[in-house]
């Protein structure tokens, strides 16, 4: 058993060979054996022997915890004949036996399908929140806009509000003022009354994605008083169709488990996705993700009391390892949004109502076929098709760029090139930096995507590089040397 992990030794046994810039990590021993990053077997010859281990063991010498007590598949590793594949098993049987009675009886023949039972679905749902005095409040997204439109066309006796401006600066309109007017000129029966928020805080629209964030919520009063005043009991919002219809885990996992899913990370979500064949989603989330990468991103969001609150409730996610739609990283804030909508709503004695979830519409979403449904970083395209019966293509389709979720994008992704150009200008000592692509990519609007993979990428190497056990770098000479011998 090793008890203890040389990275000489380390560094000398596996080399990294990048088949692409941007793709995850794959291990090659010097010999031609193979270290698989998940569960991609590429460029693999048939007819190999297998090792099957499980990729905690590599994930604690990740963490760099080299006092790990069973570092000993590292010892079948080396003892494997030539070019044995080596798998790092992440899913157990037995751990999803849990799931059975969650499992849906859905079956679908085609997107067409799909879009019918969820029709249906949210249909079902309105008319509860009929029976049950509610209004909905617009905030000129797809989502609010899609259940307005199935309000109208039910003719459901559901009253809706929006809210203009009257001192609004000429660049920073609020996005229901240009869905309103296009309503208005086109269909003369979709209409919601108007409030007018008269003292517009002079800071409305800023690039501070936090003050935005926090006028948000300041939104809701006038709507709040408005539903007092007409016996309103439930206040409905469009919230949540971005999480649930593009599985963004902060709402999704808070809500298996109300649901009586014991899901406690982000590992066992993966095998929940996978029970319902949904192994796509698998490439898109990182097992191996080094804590200092969780921290370097965290400390650029230290201002933000939401992102903070929603982080100490929920310290058992490893940061990317939180991420299923690349949107949660300028956001995490999703179950504080709910806590908070709430908690503000029962100021007035008003109820939230969400339309757009239910357990029956949940268990749709993880019974479809991940292809249907799913596109990075933020897409939704099953809400968008299903907003196509009821809209108009200009409306289905739009984007809604000055909400708050854009402006925190924005600032997240000016924190992220802040950090790359901190890591450039600092050190990037690994042989296998790419300094075209580094430069490039600095240089460029590149998305948080990207820019967030290449700084996976830096402290994957970083960790290779750097003797930890004695705090001590290794050149760049000694380290192809030790490639070499």
């Amino acid at each position: 058993m090793i008890n203890k992990i040389d990275l000489n030794k380390l560094s000398n046994a596996y080399e990294i060979k990048r088949l692409d810039v941007l793709s995850e990590p794959i291990f090659y021993s010097e010999n031609g054996r193979q270290l698989i990053h998940g569960n991609n077997l590429i460029d693999v010859a048939d007819n190999v022997p297998n090792l099957t281990l499980n990729w905690r063991y590599f994930a604690k010498i990740w963490e760099n915890d080299f006092s790990y007590q069973e570092l000993s598949p590292f010892n079948e590793i080396l003892k494997a004949p030539t070019k044995t594949r080596v798998i790092f098993e992440r899913t157990s049987p037995k751990r999803l036996e849990y799931l059975e009675p969650f499992r849906a009886s859905y079956t679908f023949k085609n997107k067409e399908d799909v879009l019918d039972q969820l029709d249906e679905l949210i249909v079902e749902n309105l008319k509860n929140y009929e029976k049950k005095e509610s209004a909905l409040f617009l905030s000129g997204g797809l989502d609010s806009t899609l259940i307005f439109a199935i309000i109208q066309k039910h003719k459901l006796n559901i009253p809706a509000v929006h809210l203009s401006f009257t001192q609004e600066p000429q660049q920073d309109k609020f996005s229901s003022r240009y869905l309103f007017d296009l309503f208005n000129g086109k269909f003369t029966n979709l209409r919601a009354e108007e409030l007018k928020l008269i003292n517009t805080p002079p800071w409305y629209g800023r690039a501070n994605c936090f003050a935005f964030w926090n006028f948000g919520l300041e939104l809701f009063t006038p709507m709040y008083e408005w539903a007092v005043e007409n016996n309103i009991k439930y206040v409905l919002t469009g919230t949540g169709g971005d999480d649930l219809f593009t599985f963004n885990s902060s709402y999704l996992l808070p809500l298996l488990k109300k649901q009586g899913i014991s899901i406690s990370s982000i590992d066992e979500l993966v095998n929940f996705f996978k029970y319902y064949k949904s192994e796509g989603i698998i490439n898109f989330i990182s097992q191996l993700t080094p804590l200092k990468l969780k921290y370097a991103i965290k400390s650029q969001f230290k201002k933000s009391t939401s992102y903070v609150l929603y982080n100490l409730k929920n310290l058992n996610f490893n940061y990317l390892e939180s991420i299923i739609n690349w949107r949660f990283i300028y956001s995490g804030i999703y179950n504080f949004v709910f806590e908070q909508e709430q908690e503000r709503a029962r100021l007035y004695k008003l109820n939230m109502g969400y339309p757009l979830i239910s357990d029956s519409i949940l268990q749709l979403m993880v019974s479809t076929p991940l292809e249907m449904h799913i596109q990075f970083p933020n897409e939704k395209p099953l809400l968008r098709a299903l907003a196509m019966r009821y809209l108009p293509p200009e409306v289905a389709n739009y984007h809604n760029n000055q909400s708050y979720h854009k402006l925190v994008q924005q600032q997240a992704k000016k924190c992220l090139k802040n950090q790359l150009i901190k890591l450039n200008n600092s050190k990037w000592p690994t042989p296998f930096c790419n300094l075209h692509f580094k430069e490039s990519m600095l240089s460029s609007n590149a998305n948080t995507e990207q820019l967030l993979k290449l700084l996976y990428i830096k402290n994957f190497e970083d960790f290779v590089c750097l003797h930890k056990t004695k705090k001590k770098p290794i050149t760049k000479s000694q380290f192809l040397k030790n490639m070499e011998t």
